[in-house]
């Protein structure tokens, strides 16, 4: 992560332009987010201005919703490996069968890659 240190309200602002580009890259306006995820429009306008110090419970619920994990959220854009990110919103999206099927998937492909990899003359 960056060494760069960060006043609070610097922070808040950091946080509040991350949920917003999640948000709008999912092409969700304020009042969708608020239906999926039961926080009120005020709450997620006050977050992504940056004027509003998110409870535990609020930003669990954020995570939950865009299928991100709570460091996605803090990191510099230079450090957001966003093709994970993307894998384990996927992931999160389906059932627990798809989930399942997701996992035995890429198992199986890592383990192909890794031998293949192997084989390889250095």
């Amino acid at each position: 992560m960056s060494d760069k240190r960060f006043t609070p309200d610097e922070n808040l602002k950091k946080l509040g332009k991350q949920v917003r580009q999640l948000r709008k890259g999912r092409k969700w306006s304020q009042q969708k987010l608020s239906d999926i995820s039961g926080l009120a429009v005020r709450t997620i306008s006050r977050i992504e201005r940056g004027v509003m110090n998110p409870s535990f419970e609020v930003l669990a619920a954020l995570v939950d919703v865009l299928g991100i994990s709570f460091d996605f959220l803090f990191a510099s854009p230079n450090d957001q490996d966003t093709g994970l990110q993307e894998l384990i919103g996927l992931y999160r999206a389906c059932p627990k069968q798809g989930q399942r099927l997701i996992l035995a998937s890429t198992r199986a492909m890592v383990h192909e890659l890794m031998e293949a990899d192997i084989a390889q003359p250095v």
